[in-house]
């Protein structure tokens, strides 16, 4: 679970999901959609451009240096909230049969 804090009344973006292939290209963005929550805030999904993150060793990190699509998640708290919230999401990329998973713990401050 990742844990993020959000000023209360914005909007923060939480992650940026990916696909790449060897060679760098992206397919597509995977299909996102929203599996828990949130109780107290709306989740949006919007597109848009970033880099990679590949780990030292991974074939692809040769990558991170070129500009690939993204979609982002994106968390805005309820009107007047303070406090926890939580969201899951899952991620497929077209052509795959995988998902993956993430949840994020939401602590919004005044």
């Amino acid at each position: 679970m990742e844990k993020v804090s959000v000023k209360a009344g914005t909007t923060k973006t939480l992650s940026g999901f990916y696909s790449v292939n060897d060679d760098c290209s992206t397919p597509t963005v995977p299909t996102m959609k929203v599996t828990s929550g949130p109780s107290h805030g709306t989740v949006s999904f919007s597109r848009g451009t970033g880099h990679s993150a590949f780990t030292e060793g991974e074939r692809r990190r040769k990558c991170n240096s070129r500009t690939i699509a993204k979609i982002f998640v994106n968390y805005t708290p309820a009107p007047g909230f303070t406090g926890k919230d939580s969201v899951s999401v899952s991620s497929k990329t077209s052509g795959s049969d995988f998902f993956s998973y993430i949840s994020f713990d939401i602590n919004v401050t005044q």
